[in-house]
This record gives structure tokens, sequence and C-alpha cells, in this order.
């Protein structure tokens, strides 16, 4: 599943990053990658909500 956190209107020279979500029962495993699908990061979290704000902090 591809899931966009964040979408802020493209200031010029900026590109898009879209994270992807792979969610599972006691971790979830986000990558974002830019326009042309190079990885940029990656994050492993657990399932809590303090977890869930991790990915927040990571994403934002």
């Amino acid at each position: 599943m591809v899931v966009s956190l964040f979408c802020k209107e493209r200031e010029p020279g900026l590109s898009m990053v879209v994270i992807g979500v792979d969610a599972h029962k006691r971790s979830h495993t986000l990558v974002a990658v830019d326009g042309i699908g190079r990885r940029l990061a990656e994050r492993t979290v657990g399932t809590t909500s303090e977890d869930h704000l991790k990915i927040v902090e990571w994403a934002g």
C-alpha cells in the first residue's frame, strides 16, 4: 500500500516525495522515495500510538 502522509503545494525546485507503508500486526516499515522512485529513507517502527507519532515526526 502506498500512502502519501502529507501533500503540500509544490514549490519551484522541489520534487514530490511518496511514502510507502508495509503494515503488519507488530511493526510498520515505511520507505520514502522521490518522484522517479529513488529510495531516500526507510524506517521501521512498532504499532503503538507513540510509534505512530514517531512516523509523523519522521515524515514531517
